[in-house]
Parts: C-alpha cells; structure tokens; sequence
C-alpha cells in the first residue's frame, strides 16, 4: 500500500533563498521602509526574524509557486 501512495507523490523544490534576498536587496518595492530597521514598516521583527509582513508575502509567492505544479 505505502509503495502506491509512494508512486502517486510529486516533491517540488522552492528557493526561499531567493525570494529573501530579492526582498532585502529591494525591500522598498515590497512595502518595507528598508533592510536594516526593526519594527513596524520593517523587514525585521528582532535581530534575526522576520516579521508577519514579510511571511505573508513568502506564503503568496509560495502559493504561486505551487499553483504551476497544482490546481488549487
């Protein structure tokens, strides 16, 4: 049984690596006031996360992603 669902599965690769430093190189054109602050407005929540804001946009260029491999 686990040899079927095995052969029905996909695994897609996505470059968050990428899509990090697109943000940090250009944090404007993404709604942030720069790559250095923290707090509101800011790419950073502390010293190493980032904040609500920047996960979002993550999550809907994730769903984009996915969506070329998927029908959502």
């Amino acid at each position: 049984m686990l040899s079927l669902i095995a052969l029905q599965a996909s695994v897609q690769v996505y470059d968050v690596w990428s899509f990090m430093t697109d943000i940090l190189d250009r944090p404007e054109e993404y709604g942030f006031l720069n790559n250095r602050c923290i707090g509101e407005g800011c790419v950073w929540w502390d010293g190493y996360h980032p904040r609500s804001a920047f996960h979002q946009l993550l999550a809907a260029d994730i769903q984009t992603y996915i969506s070329e491999y998927f029908w959502l």
